[in-house]
């Protein structure tokens, strides 16, 4: 599967709901997998799958906290998502 069509159906997925997809698309835009890097869409797309509850969605948007990747750096709000994190398990 070409990174095209995995990015067709990451979105696909994130447009029904699936963390997992909100999550993994995040990825793609901060890694630039398949999409141009867009920090900031990446941020949007973890906060998604965190809203949702998905525990690597929280552990991603903490990471993005602590080190300022599309939103500013807030060490207490990464932190706390990390803490939610590991309550998941």
């Amino acid at each position: 599967m070409s990174e095209e069509d995995k990015i067709k159906l990451h979105e696909q997925q994130a447009r029904q709901g699936s963390a997992d997809a909100l999550n993994s698309l995040g990825w793609c835009y901060e890694h630039g997998k398949g999409v141009g890097v867009d920090l900031t869409r990446a941020a949007s797309l973890y906060q998604q799958a965190a809203d949702k509850g998905d525990e690597y969605g929280l552990y991603n948007l903490g990471t993005c906290y602590e080190v300022g990747k599309g939103v500013g750096v807030d060490l207490k709000r990464a932190a706390s998502l990390y803490q939610q994190a590991a309550d998941k398990g």
